[in-house]
């Protein structure tokens, strides 16, 4: 009776070993293609909040000197080829008219200090980006960039333009 009860309980626990056998070769299978499809996809991989904010930083690293070399590349074109204006550029009936009003005063600005006064202007204020034009812009500079496209005038005052937008 002893030797049958064993026999019993050695019979159920080899049938529960074999259950416990092919659970443990399914699992191995599914492990061993999960594996793979890891393996397949590096983008799956996880990554660390660390490493996220490091690429991150060089990206915006590297933007920022892209930046700062237009820029750079930006005011050397714009001294060989659109230089202050001279005394004698000065002299024509438009500006002399302007000068004589401001008492002789023909200080005019850079096109590149007129470009760095419309980009801050539209990044500070995207509502109202519109500048305000006096005596110390050329008329030649403003013409121009009206001229090619770059700013445009308000369309109720003709003293005030903005950069054009050229995303959209």
């Amino acid at each position: 009776m002893i030797l049958s009860c064993v026999r019993a309980k050695k019979k159920s626990l080899q049938e529960e070993l074999e259950r416990e056998q092919k659970w443990l070769d399914e699992q191995l299978e599914l492990e061993k293609t999960v594996q793979e499809r890891f393996d397949h996809q590096p983008d799956f991989r996880v990554i660390t909040k660390n490493s996220e904010l490091q690429k991150l930083k060089s990206r915006l690293e590297k933007v920022i000197n892209r930046k700062d070399e237009l820029l750079s590349a930006l005011g050397k074109f714009l001294d060989v080829h659109y230089p202050p204006p001279s005394e004698t550029d000065t002299q024509s009936k438009t500006v002399r008219l302007a000068a004589e009003r401001d008492k002789g005063s023909t200080n005019f600005i850079t096109l590149h200090e007129i470009l760095e006064c419309l980009i801050s202007k539209a990044m500070k204020s995207p509502h109202d980006p519109y500048l305000e034009l006096d005596d110390t812009f050329w008329p030649p500079f403003i013409e121009a960039l009206l001229r090619y496209g770059v700013v445009l005038r308000h369309p109720d005052d003709p003293h005030r333009i903005r950069l054009e937008e050229f995303d959209q």
